[in-house]
């Protein structure tokens, strides 16, 4: 067993306490969280966090005999980690939980599930990323429309990491990093998710030059140099740190590129053995497994080789490495010297490579395919059940005997068939399943109108204003929801295109249909911001305000609250796009239908009884042509098919639609399946 230890953590808590609250694995095992909320008498395990550092020593001891202190203590050992990990897997991002605001979106919610999937496999698998000192933006709406960006420090003695301690020494693990002639010195800290461990390198340090603490601070940062020694401390520093800690892992998992500089450190180390450099490629090809993310090139990590070579020539050198050969390997698919494709790179080292659904997979092997060491496949994402699962639906599947709790309250998702699935939800019925939605769906608008108003109060509105814009939410109404990150190929402003036909909709006194959006664009994307004022704007309109809103503030709380309370989920991308998208499983689980175009997850996972497909299997023209076929489908299914599905006949077939959402989603696109297929395809670990 390698045992990672720890430095003493910030708040200084007895032993037991500090496991439980240091452990995230509060934020999907219920008697975990109750017992850390009730360390403080807090409402919730954020609010816990930021109470803890002012509680006195003394309170915290008393508070040991609460009931739900006790019972968390209890159960913690069926979350304590006690394999050798021998699977590292390596992201830019991490989203577990809001405790730990280290995530963006898709890329780094995906790998927070794979880490919590892991965990509940007890498969040993240990993370490495980066530690965000200011995190991802929070996201406001300016009284212009307009997407503002707010950042905050995050205050480590409040947030669940613990710095780690250098086996060969007195104090916390510090690795030097390579950057030009210079070198950085980056901090180890340690989150643990259940079972699994996370490493989270940081350059924010007293010793560091200036220039060098901020290359942590923010994620995605718009400097292609920041990038890239971002990336070199991902990469390189990651290897180094777990070279000091002792881990030697079979296998080497990289979640994108931005990780692919980890395998010029692996090179560096095994012709430092005296290993022939092509014989080291071969070994660490055999060691390497690749996901790619986008399907077209020019999404892909590629910079500039001046830049390249001025931050690791050096390195490169001193490696013994020719910077001839390396630029070779990073040549794009377009055989570009003049840039370094870390995609590239990383697919010509890895020995197993995937997309992330089928149809991503097709699309990435023919785009790849001159390039890649093996084929490209299709391996689906899949999403965490017990993190993205209401309440009230987690109870039902319960009662369907689809799903159990364990000792620690943890929903328990086996593996079942969609026939399995569907004759056990059809045993509890559709209108108990409706029932069940109800309150998620209620829980949603208290939510979205709480946003709302805070929104136009810092705006400055007085009560008549208020009283003009507020929503009019109907919880009788059929409610569709977008949510997602606003990129153009998206098109979150699909459904604008016939006003007249949409306010038809809305308006309708007997069939009135309400949309719901919320999303970031990233503070360097203009088009994406763009996109977001249009829906602001649209949503102001006199004949759609109220019933067409948009909600500032977008993370993973309000993701879970919309992918849990909305009747339908709407996702039209321009095909083929998207590489996979989630969001649509998450609603799913929930017994909301997906409206989609079929792309990505939803290309394979559409069977005409769980949901409506925007298109046909294949890629629409180009375009303008394109978009303006998709939104006449889009309207077309609206009228004719998803309309009169929720308000005919009470609503049966729409529940009958929803029922077979859940059962061709609950298992079939859980993270748990997903983690179980790459064991299986990737990894090859016995446990």
């Amino acid at each position: 067993m390698t045992n990672i230890a720890t430095e003493s953590a910030a708040l200084h808590l007895p032993e037991d306490l500090e496991a439980l609250v240091y452990n995230l694995a509060w934020s999907w095992h219920p008697k975990l969280k109750r017992g850390l909320c009730a360390l403080t008498e807090a409402d919730d395990t954020y609010a816990a966090l930021r109470a803890l550092p002012t509680t006195a020593a003394a309170t915290l001891e008393a508070r040991r005999d609460h009931a739900d202190v006790k019972a968390a203590l209890a159960v913690l050992p069926e979350v304590t980690p006690h394999k050798t990990p021998t699977v590292a897997y390596f992201c830019a991002e991490f989203g577990v939980d809001p405790a730990l605001p280290i995530y963006s979106g898709g890329l780094g919610i995906l790998a927070g599930d794979h880490l919590k999937s892991a965990s509940d496999l007890d498969l040993p698998l240990l993370g490495v990323g980066l530690l965000y000192r200011r995190a991802y933006f929070h996201q406001t709406v300016g009284p212009h429309n307009e997407q503002q960006h707010n950042q905050e420090r995050i205050d480590l003695s409040r947030t669940p990491v613990r710095p780690v301690k250098d086996p060969g020494g007195k104090g916390a693990l510090v690795v030097e990093v390579p950057l030009g002639e210079r070198s950085l010195r980056a901090s180890v800290w340690l989150a643990q998710v259940g079972r699994t461990s996370c490493l989270l390198l940081d350059t924010d340090r007293d010793d560091n030059p200036e220039e060098f603490r901020g290359i942590t601070h923010s994620l995605y940062v718009g400097s292609r140099e920041a990038r890239l020694c971002q990336e070199i401390v991902l990469g390189i520093g990651g290897v180094r740190a777990l070279t000091a800690l002792g881990i030697e892992p079979d296998l080497y998992h990289l979640n994108e590129g931005h990780s692919a500089l980890l395998l010029l450190e692996r090179l560096r180390l095994a012709k430092e053995k005296g290993v022939a450099i092509d014989d080291a490629r071969r070994q660490l090809t055999a060691a390497t497994g690749f996901t790619i993310h986008t399907p077209v090139p020019a999404g892909n990590e590629r910079f500039e080789r001046g830049l390249f070579d001025r931050l690791l020539g050096p390195y490169l050198e001193q490696a013994g490495l020719s910077l001839e050969d390396v630029h070779a390997w990073g040549a794009g698919a377009d055989n570009d010297h003049a840039h370094f494709d870390m995609t590239a790179f990383g697919l010509r080292h890895a020995h197993v490579q995937n997309g992330v659904s089928q149809l991503h997979g097709q699309v990435a092997h023919d785009t790849w395919k001159g390039i890649s060491a093996s084929p490209l496949f299709g391996l689906t994402n899949g999403v965490h059940p017990p993190t993205w699962v209401g309440p009230e639906m987690g109870s039902l599947y319960v009662e369907a005997g689809l799903a159990s709790r364990d000792a620690t309250g943890r929903l328990r998702v086996p593996a079942t068939t969609i026939d399995e699935a569907d004759a056990a939800l059809r045993k509890i019925g559709d209108d108990v399943i409706w029932q069940a939605h109800l309150p998620q769906k209620r829980r949603l608008f208290h939510i979205a109108r709480h946003r709302h108003n805070e929104m136009l109060t810092r705006h400055g509105h007085g009560p008549s204003e208020h009283q003009k814009r507020q929503l009019r939410l109907d919880p009788d109404a059929l409610t569709i929801g977008f949510a997602r990150r606003f990129a153009t190929y998206k098109r979150a402003t699909l459904i604008f295109r016939d006003l007249d036909r949409l306010i038809r909709m809305v308006s309708h006194e007997e069939r009135p249909v309400q949309f719901l959006f919320a999303g970031k664009a990233h503070p360097a994307d203009a088009m994406g911001q763009g996109l977001i004022k249009e829906v602001l704007e649209h949503s102001q309109n006199p004949a759609l305000c109220g019933r067409v809103a948009y909600i500032e503030g977008y993370n993973m709380p309000l993701g879970q609250a919309l992918t849990q309370g909305v009747d339908v989920w709407l996702n039209n991308p321009r095909r083929p796009r998207e590489a996979s998208g989630t969001s649509g499983m998450k609603a799913a689980m929930n017994g909301a239908p997906n409206l989609s175009i079929l792309d990505g997850w939803w290309d394979e996972g559409f069977d005409a009884t769980n949901g409506w497909a925007i298109g046909e299997h294949q890629d629409p023209a180009a375009g303008e042509e394109g978009d303006a076929q998709d939104a006449g489908a889009l309207y077309d299914i609206l009228e004719q098919k998803v309309i009169p599905a929720f308000y005919d006949d009470g609503g049966q077939a729409f529940r009958a639609m929803a029922r077979r959402a859940m059962a061709t989603s609950l298992w079939q696109f859980s993270s748990d399946r997903m983690v179980s297929q790459y064991n299986e395809k990737m990894y090859g670990v016995s446990f």
